[in-house]
C-alpha cells in the first residue's frame, strides 16, 4: 500500500489488554501492512464492561439473537446495538477504510462465534458477534477481515487492496 489508510480494528489485535480475561491478542502482522493508522475499538469496554469481565455469548431467545452474561445472565443486546448504530457513524465520519476484527469475539466475530441454544446451554450454529452484524448491516460495503484471516499473507495482501480502493481520494 502507498497512501495512508485508517483502518478501524479491535483493540485487543493491537495488544490493549481489553479483553474479559484482562489479556490481548498481538498481532505480529502488523508490520506487514504499510502506511495504515489504525483506529482501535473493544465494543464491550466502551459500553461499560469492565476490564477483567465475565464473560458473555450469542443465544437464541424466543425474540431474537441476544447477547447475555454467561453466569449473571445480564442482557447487553440493546446497550450493544444502540452503542454499534452510533459507533459506525462515527467511524464513516473518520473515514475508516476496512475493518479488523476478533475472531470468534460474541461482539466482533465474523461467522465464526459459537450460538448458543435457549439459555445457553449448548451450541447450535454459528453467528456473527453482535457488533460485526449491526455494522455490517448498516455498512454492507465497508472491507472486513478477522485476524485469522490476516495471518495468511496473500488474504492480507487482499484485504489492504480492497481497504485501499475504498479509500475516498
Amino acid at each position: 500500500m502507498t497512501e495512508t489508510v485508517r483502518i478501524a480494528i479491535s483493540s485487543c489485535l493491537l495488544g490493549e489488554r481489553v479483553r474479559y480475561d484482562g489479556e490481548s491478542k498481538l498481532q505480529s502482522w502488523l508490520v506487514d501492512c504499510g502506511e495504515v493508522v489504525w483506529v482501535p475499538v473493544c465494543p464491550e469496554v466502551e459500553i461499560g464492561m469492565s476490564i477483567p469481565r465475565e464473560a458473555i455469548q450469542i443465544e437464541e431467545s424466543y425474540d431474537g439473537i441476544k447477547l447475555f452474561g454467561v453466569e449473571s445472565r445480564q442482557d447487553w443486546t440493546e446497550q450493544m446495538n444502540d452503542f454499534t448504530r452510533q459507533r459506525v457513524l462515527q467511524l464513516q465520519a473518520a473515514d475508516i477504510a476496512g475493518y479488523v476484527f476478533k475472531a470468534r469475539s460474541p461482539s466482533c466475530g465474523i461467522g465464526d462465534v459459537p450460538l448458543m441454544g435457549a439459555l445457553g446451554q449448548s451450541v447450535v450454529g454459528k453467528t456473527n458477534g453482535r457488533f460485526c452484524d449491526v455494522l455490517m448491516e448498516m455498512w454492507p460495503e465497508l472491507p472486513i477481515v478477522n485476524e485469522v484471516m490476516m495471518l495468511d499473507a496473500k488474504q492480507r495482501a487482499e484485504f489492504l487492496q480492497r481497504v485501499q480502493q475504498n479509500t475516498v481520494p
